[in-house]
């Protein structure tokens, strides 16, 4: 089943699921390194570490209403368009670390100034965003799945993580938006071992 998510076929909700509850054996700065070195455009990394949080943001694209790529680098001139990029966040938790992704979207409304935050608990909350974001989580999976933590058979007690993790460590955060009215450039991440 999860081969049909890692070969482009799309992964049920189910799999989803899965995929957003894995524990890692890497220590969340690792993972997180992995991650960002791993990823390629369009969800390169622009901003690492902000307010040194375990923490990358992706950059940030313009896409129509409808949830297609705009072909305009700055499309803010446009009403309905949405610009959009994703915090992807790690914390460590007693059964291995975790990642959490969550997406940072702006829409450009003709009668605002700046541009509207997004908010998936509200009704102009545009559906396809979770499908990009669904993605990411896919393609983050892709390339963790191997540092997986095995999940115990049903009624076993789960296998000891090799991960060391503090047995109250808080759910990983997702950082204060960046503001995505400036453009954005692509950073270079520091050496590996370094981040």
């Amino acid at each position: 089943m999860m081969a049909l998510a890692l070969l482009g076929c799309g992964a049920s909700q189910r799999e989803l699921a899965v995929m957003r509850s894995a524990h890692y054996r890497l220590a969340a700065d690792d993972i997180l390194e992995l991650v960002a070195r791993a990823l390629k455009s369009p969800n390169r990394v622009v901003v690492w570490r902000p307010n040194n949080e375990p923490t990358f943001i992706t950059e940030a694209h313009w896409y129509t209403p409808e949830g297609l790529r705009s072909q305009l680098r700055h499309d803010s001139h446009h009403p309905g368009s949405v610009k959009l990029a994703f915090a992807v966040t790690a914390g460590d938790e007693a059964e291995g670390s975790r990642i959490v992704v969550a997406p940072i979207a702006f829409m450009h409304d003709a009668n605002a100034v700046k541009l509207t935050p997004l908010d998936p608990s509200r009704a102009d909350w545009l559906p396809w965003i979770n499908g990009k974001t669904d993605r990411l989580v896919e393609d983050i999976f892709q390339i963790t799945h191997s540092y997986v933590v095995a999940a115990a058979p049903s009624g076993a007690a789960p296998a000891p993580s090799a991960a060391p993790a503090p047995s109250a460590a808080p759910k990983p955060a997702v950082p204060t938006a960046p503001d995505l009215a400036q453009p954005t450039v692509p950073i270079a991440l520091p050496a590996p071992g370094h981040m």
